[in-house]
């Protein structure tokens, strides 16, 4: 079979392979080939590993508190994170990470409680998994050995610290070699390619402009607080209002109880989620790390945030946990207020959805409208142009689309099922028939960029279907020009527009002819694909041909070839499409259809049906 070296230059080569490569896997052994099954075995298996990650929640929390109605609010507060739940289907690189660390972290309680032999190992074997997945798992890592060495000084006996450094060897070689074998990358050269897996992705090569709070700022150079902001605009209320207890609580604990900090105890544990949480947000600040598209890359502290909520929900009880006539009706009135907020998220997941990735809480603007998209991006993954395409396969159930997509001319078409796909054609801004824009909220930079824009904005002025979430626009899908744009709200009562007479008629038409004014119509009652891919011809004879400007005589007496595949075809049942007139005096038009081979009409004279129609404008 040979050797291949493509790994040791791939530009992803830096990026661990723990969730990809069972995709891989799957993908073989259950013998898929078409995207569309692809992509559904993808979304299918990351969300149940979100999932799985919510299970190891509960378990630690019951395991942390004790208490399954607590572990039952932990779970539901893990799932219901509107934007996180969305990026569960088709984010593989920050949504399995977010739900490994919270596995690892079940594993790592378990350990210490354990404090045995196959305990460790396996939390070994978790925690080389997370850093496989992304390369910041060594902060668990290097957490438990420190947790480790703290037990080895306050450890007594003999028995006591050969215990500890067996097992704390033990977890670092199992977390080093499961590492090892999953990720083949490391194969050649382990440790250095490990550092420079590390230092590539704490700095990663990708600068974008991009807005946030209604500037545009670079992805290597972003605010301090941009994190921060981020996470607590977009982290439902409860989260963050418990969250801030569970902290205050940790802090009182520390400030009664200091001994307790590096022993073996609940507030050390709690302590190490604090510091997962606080230190990657303080090191991107000070390292001034590449950041861009909100928080995404910072998932994985929802999993702390998560954990720290759950303390600040039984802070309150254990505060009159001796004093029974209080104690029932503030558990009551605590268990009450949580759930409240549980079901508020639930409410605002249902009502932004299938866009919950788009989420904003209460505390930012989400009413004036596109206010939110004046500030931060909103649709940067691009998920909505799915939604274009399934309109215009809708809209035009018998035509062949040619498409053009902002930033990926492919994005989602192969999620599509097969004969949709092959409706598609992807095509260059001025050869497209459509165009959709999703809002990422980067804006256009140099002569290309603006070129670009310049070019789709006059292609392209008419949008004919958008999508909103929160009175904002997230995604647009545009038509040739406008008079294509109002074809497709044209319905099938055409009695509004009048019926042109055919002046001669040769073999006969198969399309009924309306005029409008400024746009010749053609319409038949039934549409097949062979219809809708007719080529047709169009003469436009203007009054007086010596006074037309240089630039109009093309358009104005030579043969205007279209494809019948354009906006606006059936719609309604029917089959429809416009043409736009020009705006100079027309005398007469000859229209008519040739066979496929257009060619062959001058050979032949192969006609399918001509006719001249009088327009005298």
């Amino acid at each position: 079979m040979g050797f291949d070296d493509t790994l040791l230059t791939h530009w992803d080569r830096f990026y661990g392979v723990g969730f990809e490569m069972p995709l891989l896997l799957a993908e073989y052994l259950l013998g898929l080939e078409d995207s569309r099954d692809i992509y559904l075995m993808r979304h299918i298996l990351s969300h149940t590993f979100f999932v799985t990650g919510g299970f190891f929640c509960y378990l630690l929390a019951y395991r942390m508190f004790n208490n399954r109605l607590v572990a039952l609010f932990a779970l539901l507060l893990f799932l219901l994170h509107p934007r996180i739940y969305a990026h569960s289907f088709f984010n593989t690189k920050d949504l399995p990470f977010l739900s490994m660390f919270m596995i690892a972290l079940y594993f790592t309680h378990r350990a210490f409680g354990k404090n045995t032999v196959p305990a460790f190992l396996l939390c070994g074997v978790a925690v080389g998994i997370l850093t496989n997945i992304r390369i910041l798992g060594v902060m668990l890592f290097a957490a438990i050995l420190v947790m480790r060495a703290c037990d080895l000084y306050y450890a007594s006996g003999r028995g006591a610290r050969k215990r500890i450094l067996i097992t704390g060897g033990l977890f670092a070689a199992a977390a080093m070699l499961s590492l090892y074998v999953t990720w083949p990358w490391l194969w050649g050269d382990n440790l250095g390619r490990l550092l420079e897996s590390f230092t590539r992705m704490s700095d990663y090569p990708n600068t974008v402009e991009m807005l946030y709070r209604g500037e545009y700022v670079l992805s290597t150079d972003v605010p301090w607080d941009y994190i921060p902001v981020w996470i607590i605009i977009t982290t439902p209320l409860v989260t963050l209002l418990l969250g801030g207890l569970g902290l205050a609580s940790l802090c009182c604990r520390g400030i009664t109880g200091p001994g307790t900090v590096l022993r073996n105890t609940a507030t050390r544990f709690g302590f190490l989620l604090t510091g997962c949480l606080i230190l990657p947000v303080l090191a991107s600040i000070l390292l001034g790390s590449n950041l861009y598209d909100g928080w995404r890359q910072m998932y994985f502290l929802y999993a702390f945030l998560c954990l720290l909520a759950v303390g600040g929900l039984c802070w309150p009880l254990s505060l009159f946990r001796r004093r029974p006539r209080l104690r029932i009706p503030l558990r009551a009135g605590v268990y009450g207020l949580a759930g409240a907020g549980l079901l508020a998220t639930a409410i605002a997941m249902i009502q932004v959805h299938p866009h919950q990735q788009m989420y904003f809480n209460s505390l930012v603007d989400r009413t004036t409208p596109e206010y939110l998209s004046s500030q931060y991006p909103m649709e940067y993954w691009g998920v909505s142009v799915r939604e274009g395409l399934e309109y215009l396969i809708e809209r035009y159930p018998d035509s062949v689309l040619s498409v053009n997509v902002i930033y990926d001319k492919g994005m989602n078409i192969p999620i599509l099922s097969k004969p949709h796909r092959e409706r598609i054609l992807l095509a260059d801004i001025d050869k497209a028939d459509f165009y959709i824009y999703f809002y990422r909220g980067y804006r256009p930079r140099g002569k290309r960029d603006f070129d670009f824009l310049g070019r789709m904005q006059e292609i392209f002025p008419a949008p004919i279907y958008t999508r909103e979430v929160y009175n904002n626009t997230i995604m647009m899908v545009f038509a040739k020009n406008r008079s294509l744009a109002e074809a497709a709200t044209i319905d099938t009562r055409l009695h509004k527009y009048r019926p042109v007479e055919f002046s001669r008629a040769e073999i006969g038409p198969n399309f009924e002819i309306y005029l409008d004014g400024k746009n010749l119509i053609y319409f038949k009652e039934t549409c097949v694909p062979a219809d809708t891919r007719a080529n047709f011809f169009l003469h436009i004879i203007p009054n007086k041909l010596d006074d037309l400007p240089g630039s109009r005589l093309p358009h104005g007496y030579d043969n205007y070839g279209f494809t019948f595949d354009k906006p606006g075809v059936n719609f309604g049942g029917q089959c429809a499409a416009i043409v736009p007139l020009p705006d100079y005096p027309v005398d007469y038009i000859r229209t008519g259809q040739w066979s496929t081979n257009r060619w062959k009409f001058w050979e032949d004279n192969s006609r399918i049906w001509e006719t001249e129609l009088y327009v005298g404008r």
